[in-house]
């Protein structure tokens, strides 16, 4: 009888040097590999490999397993995952690396430094910050930026000038800077703007000139009232007038007069109109109070010299796992406070995490 060989290895059916027990593989028969097929023809798999059997990879304990990465060997396999403990449980030189994102949390900062993840930290399991506390610069948005208990008390403030154009920095004229007031730069402070010439040897109308268009001859010594600027406010609100003196035959600066002002929220009538407080500057804008799911939109009004939102805030909830929502109206969004803290179960350690709910889990 002819040799019948599917493969062309020289093994088949009436073939030397014998049958093949798989003729669409030319590999086969050989010697046994570690390949969960049955090389060698005897009806076996992977025999005589002391699969299974104990074996040391560095200091990891593990079985001697086929290697099925393409190269049929036996390998010590040791476990998969690093635990947090400390350990290089899988022996690849690296201690806890597996053990990452566990869940969203609540840590002991405040502001926005609150937020937390629970995470793997020198080989136990706690609530780590999203944002390090002093890691952010304060700025003007109603928030605790810099996690200091303190909120927009170093915002920086942006320039403004309320003068007329190409007065600025000419003259006794310079910007100011807008007050951050419920989380927005409103009103613009300590700004100077021109005013009427007067001869007190300065440029007060900021054109360039000084003392331009006034007869400033004066006696010695000699003494007259002066300011405020506006006809007719001296003695409304907090417009007062004030004294010039005569310095080397020439009006010295005007002293203790006080101008009209754009109107602020501070109880004082400061544009001298006989009014207090009417339509100062901030009110009418948007404004919110509270925060997360207490949150409540409403308008900022003057009361008692003082911006309020006119909103009221929702009461606070507890917060709920696998919310969005902030229910306890903390900044936070998501878990409640307890996740990532430590906790007992039947007297073992343990930490608080979520599952169906809010359980505590044993700590392995």
């Amino acid at each position: 009888m002819p040799c019948i060989d599917g493969d062309g290895d020289g093994f088949g059916v009436d073939c030397d040097p014998g049958p093949d027990c798989d003729d669409r593989n030319f590999l086969v028969p050989r010697p046994e590999q570690c390949n969960g097929i049955d090389d060698d023809c005897d009806g076996f798999l992977d025999e005589g490999l002391a699969i299974g059997e104990p074996c040391m990879r560095g200091a990891c304990e593990g079985t001697l397993q086929c290697d099925r990465s393409g190269f049929d060997e036996v390998r010590c396999a040791v476990a998969e995952v690093d635990g947090c403990n400390g350990v290089d449980d899988d022996c690849d030189g690296e201690v806890d690396e597996d053990e990452a994102f566990l869940g969203a949390c609540v840590t002991d900062h405040i502001g926005r430094c609150a937020a937390g993840e629970v995470r793997c930290r020198a080989g136990a399991l706690g609530c780590v910050p999203v944002i390090e506390p002093a890691t952010l610069d304060e700025i003007c948005n109603g928030l605790d930026d810099d996690c200091d208990a303190i909120v927009d008390e170093v915002a920086e403030a942006p320039p403004c000038y309320p003068g007329p154009p190409g007065t600025e920095g000419v003259g006794r004229c310079r910007a100011g800077a807008r007050r951050c007031e419920a989380g927005r730069h409103v009103s613009c402070v300590d700004a100077i703007t021109p005013r009427p010439e007067r001869c007190d040897g300065s440029d007060d109308d900021c054109d360039g000139a000084v003392d331009e268009g006034l007869d400033c001859g004066c006696a010695e010594g000699a003494v007259r009232p002066c300011g405020p600027r506006a006809p007719g406010v001296d003695g409304l609100g907090h417009c007062v007038a004030g004294e010039q003196r005569c310095v080397g035959a020439g009006w010295g600066a005007c002293d203790g007069a006080s101008d009209p002002r754009p109107e602020l929220c501070d109880g004082v009538d400061d544009d001298c109109d006989g009014l207090i407080d009417e339509r100062p500057a901030g009110v009418d804008l948007p404004c919110t109070t509270g925060q997360g799911w207490c949150a409540a939109a409403g308008l900022l009004i003057c009361e008692g010299g003082r911006l309020r939102c006119d909103a009221e805030s929702a009461q606070p909830q507890p917060d709920r796992c696998y919310a969005r929502d902030d229910w306890d109206c903390d900044g936070v969004a998501g878990a409640p406070r307890e996740v990532g803290r430590a906790c007992e179960v039947d007297g073992q350690p343990g930490i608080w995490l979520c599952r169906s709910g809010l359980e505590c889990v044993p700590v392995e």
